[in-house]
């Protein structure tokens, strides 16, 4: 404030200074000097009005006249200096203009300018600080009136969190749990906060509210994340980069999130024992040790793209081939490639399913359809290229996919 007060004074008295800079350092020409020039100039004038007369060119009225003319204009030219040279000093209107100036601009930043901006960031971060605690505490002694309103446990819960008071977060979480057992982002939040508190172990209740909230939502990004962490932390390397790639095709590949993740994968194929050039593919490095896939547990061919559709194949495409269960849309195993070059080939095995529970190996019959993506997403997006779904018998080898559609 004080730095800012210093700057605009210093504004002001140099506007000032520039604005009666000709009344302070006022020019010093006399105005004897100016009406010797006039004289002179008069002189000359009147001389050669008289050697137009001596030779005939003037007569002596003409002479007359214009010798009156002469000293006419020669008065007035010294009125008019004397007129200006001899203009005061406006001492007053310069005191008065110089006071007014100051109290008009901090008058009008008063009352139309923002004095608080000054203080910075800090003191807006105080005030919003202080309107949070006094909103939570409203929020608090509504619930005291009102206890079973779910809704107003959520918003505390959520609220706590946010504030940093996890402790609190999970207490109103709790109050609320029946409430948000359908609602996957709450409970992914729940379990954040729980594992918090936990010194960030999620045994136990933390990876109870994980499952819970991808049974409800299987492509919950937080879940997602929470699930692979959790897995990653208990030792599971396999199973945290099947569960992270599954993630990752959700994710725009230029973004943060996505790089970040790409990170924790390489790390966790790192401590699992898989290379960094490990397969992109969902989940084609998580294989465990004790349970390798058989055979005829995999399903394999190639995709083909359609010669109309060439055109709009680019080099940062997707190609995802997608296994279900007949007449349902939650995948059950998903391959994942940046195809360059067409037909390409594919190789489904449990290694790739996305449940441990529901695994391609415990299917007889599934429908396979290949697609690829535009935005490298797993959620289907308009302009994205797919093939018809077929039925195939697991443990099928040379399946053909062929790319002819484009989604509207």
């Amino acid at each position: 404030m004080i730095v800012f007060s210093l700057v605009a004074l210093l504004i002001v008295v140099v506007a000032l200074g520039v604005l009666f800079r000709p009344f302070i350092f006022k020019t010093k020409t006399t105005s004897v000097s100016h009406d010797q020039v006039n004289a002179e100039a008069h002189q000359y004038q009147l001389a050669r009005l008289q050697a137009d007369l001596s030779d005939g060119f003037l007569s002596s009225d003409n002479y007359e006249i214009a010798v009156r003319e002469l000293e006419k204009r020669l008065l007035e030219e010294t009125l008019d200096h004397v007129a200006t040279g001899s203009f005061a000093r406006p001492t007053r209107t310069i005191l008065a203009i110089c006071t007014l100036v100051p109290i008009v601009a901090v008058s009008l930043y008063v009352l139309l300018g923002d004095p608080s901006s000054l203080d910075g960031d800090e003191t807006k971060n105080r005030t919003a600080s202080k309107e949070v605690e006094q909103m939570v505490s409203g929020l608090v002694e509504k619930l005291k009136k009102d206890p079973n309103n779910p809704k107003g446990w959520t918003m505390l819960a959520r609220s706590y969190k946010v504030m940093g008071r996890p402790v609190d977060a999970e207490k109103a979480y709790a109050a609320a749990e029946a409430y948000i057992a359908n609602d996957a982002q709450l409970l992914a939040d729940y379990a954040d906060v729980v594992a918090s508190n936990a010194n960030g172990s999620f045994l136990g209740k933390p990876e109870k509210l994980i499952q819970q909230a991808l049974a409800v939502d299987p492509n919950n990004a937080m879940a997602l994340w929470l699930s692979g962490t959790a897995a990653f932390d208990s030792g599971r390397f396999n199973e945290a980069i099947k569960t992270w790639n599954y993630l990752l095709v959700q994710l725009d590949p230029t973004s943060e999130d996505a790089r970040v993740l790409q990170s924790s994968i390489a790390q966790a194929r790192a401590k699992g024992g898989a290379g960094p050039e490990a397969s992109t593919a969902l989940g084609a490095s998580s294989l465990k040790p004790q349970a390798a896939v058989a055979s005829h547990a995999t399903i394999s061919g190639e995709v083909a793209l359609s010669a109309e559709l060439k055109k709009s194949f680019t080099a940062n495409d997707v190609l995802m081939v997608i296994a279900r269960k007949p007449g349902e849309r939650m995948p059950i195993a998903v391959f994942r490639l940046e195809a360059s070059a067409w037909p390409t080939k594919f190789k489904l095995d449990d290694s790739m399913s996305m449940n441990q529970q529901v695994q391609l190996s415990q299917q007889k019959v599934v429908e396979l359809e290949a697609r690829l993506s535009k935005s490298g997403q797993a959620k289907p997006a308009p302009g994205d290229l797919y093939s018809e779904p077929v039925k195939v018998t697991v443990g099928a080898s040379n399946v053909a996919l062929r790319l002819t559609l484009v989604r509207p």
